[in-house]
């Protein structure tokens, strides 16, 4: 998926980036969103890291500010909107 980051300019999202930024968006803490997306929670957290630096944001208060303004980009343009869905897997 190819969203504008926080300067504006393209990015490309992962399948993870994503379901993460769903998840987050929720409300949802980190081990579960890692729980729901079968990962452990070291790479969920590397995942929001990285999604994170592909937006140009900084914490959690700037991730949650981009969301919100792309939301309504999106909305405005009438973006089709997706849940992601839950992963079963085993987690050692």
């Amino acid at each position: 998926m190819e969203l504008k980051n926080r300067h504006g300019q393209k990015v490309s999202l992962t399948t993870d980036e994503i379901s993460l930024t769903w998840f987050f968006m929720t409300g949802m803490e980190m081990n579960k969103i890692a729980d729901w997306m079968a990962l452990p929670v070291h790479a969920a957290y590397y995942i929001k890291q990285r999604l994170m630096k592909k937006l140009g944001v900084k914490n959690n208060s700037e991730f949650i500010i981009w969301f919100i303004n792309y939301r309504e980009t999106s909305e405005n343009e009438k973006a089709a909107q997706s849940i992601p869905e839950r992963r079963v897997g085993i987690i050692k």
